[in-house]
C-alpha cells in the first residue's frame, strides 16, 4: 500500500480545515460585523415593537430577561420618541414585553434582572403619559407582576 495515498487525504483535510478558519483568532476581523447576543435582543424586541401583539416569537427569550427587556426597550423607544408621543397599541405592545419578561421568573438568566427597578421606571413614565383606563390597568398588572416574580425568587 503506498504511504501516499493515505496522508495526502488527511494533510489536504488539516488544509482546508485552516483555511476555513476552523483554528482562526477570533478576535481577528473576518470581513463582516460580528453580532453580540445584546445585538439579536435588541432585534428580537424591535421587531415585537414593529408587528405589535399578540406575539408569535420571542416569548421564551423575554421570559429570560426580566429587567433586561425594560434597559433594551428604553435604549430602542428613547432614540425614537418621548413616551408622550407613543400610540396606545405600542405602549400596550410595550406592557406586553414586560409583562412577559417577568411572567416565568425562575427563567430570568442573570441576578440583577430580578429586580424591576428599570421597569419600573418605564412603568412609570407610561402611567404619566397616559389617559387610557386600560392602559393603566394593565400598567398597574405588569407592575404586580414584576414585583411578585422579584418577591418570589428573593425568599
Amino acid at each position: 500500500m503506498n504511504w501516499k495515498l493515505l496522508v495526502t487525504p488527511s494533510l489536504l483535510g488539516i488544509s482546508l480545515l485552516a483555511q476555513s478558519g476552523f483554528n482562526r483568532d477570533p478576535s481577528a476581523p473576518v470581513g463582516r460585523p460580528v453580532i453580540t447576543a445584546d445585538d439579536m435582543k435588541r432585534g428580537m424586541i424591535s421587531n415585537m415593537l414593529r408587528h405589535g401583539s399578540p406575539f408569535t416569537f420571542g416569548s421564551i427569550q423575554l421570559h429570560r430577561m426580566g429587567d433586561e427587556a425594560a434597559v433594551i426597550l428604553i435604549k430602542i423607544l428613547g432614540s425614537t420618541r418621548p413616551p408622550a408621543k407613543w400610540t396606545d397599541a405600542q405602549k400596550r405592545t410595550v406592557l406586553e414585553i414586560l409583562g412577559k419578561a417577568f411572567e416565568k421568573p425562575n427563567q430570568i438568566t442573570t441576578q440583577s434582572n430580578l429586580t424591576p427597578d428599570t421597569t419600573n421606571f418605564l412603568l412609570n413614565m407610561l402611567d404619566e403619559e397616559t389617559d387610557d383606563a386600560d392602559i393603566k390597568l394593565q400598567i398597574s398588572q405588569v407592575r404586580s407582576t414584576a414585583s411578585d416574580a422579584a418577591a418570589s425568587l428573593s425568599r
